[in-house]
């Protein structure tokens, strides 16, 4: 789970609100940013944020380098960037010291060794009902001066 310090977050390419519906279900402070650039998926995303009565979650359509006034703790997203591709994408949404964390199945050792980041961390998880590993990628991206 996040730190305590973590207290906003936005889920890139949300699609179906996977990491963030369940992330905004499990710690209800949080305040959830989902990133969706298909108005349909958006649509659906906004009737579950109704069903569910889920105050402090926002839903935003558009790409995530068109969000130019969001700022949040920690960007997440499932596989769908490189890390170094996610860490250029959304580094921009993140405050001081924030966090990018990313969902990375088998290749994730090769992709580590071509990226320059010096404060990652890589927890393993097995996943229930079979033995699939996820690895879970937490990178605290200092942002420089000039550019917050």
């Amino acid at each position: 789970m996040f730190p305590d310090d973590v207290r906003s977050i936005a889920d890139v390419g949300s699609g179906a609100g996977f990491p963030g519906i369940p992330l905004k279900i499990m710690r209800p402070e949080l305040r959830v940013f989902l990133i969706e650039p298909s108005e349909k998926k958006c649509v659906f995303l906004r009737h579950v944020k109704a069903l569910l009565g889920l105050e402090g979650l926002e839903v935003l359509t558009g790409r995530v380098e068109d969000m130019q006034d969001l700022k949040v703790d920690a960007a997440v997203s499932r596989a769908l960037f490189r890390v170094g591709d996610f860490v250029k994408k959304a580094g921009h949404l993140l405050r001081e010291n924030g966090l990018c964390v990313l969902s990375k199945g088998p290749k994730i050792h090769d992709e580590m060794r071509v990226i320059d980041l010096k404060r990652v961390e890589i927890t393993d998880i097995r996943l229930p009902f079979g033995n699939a590993v996820r690895h879970m990628v937490v990178a605290r991206v200092p942002i420089p001066p000039a550019a917050r």
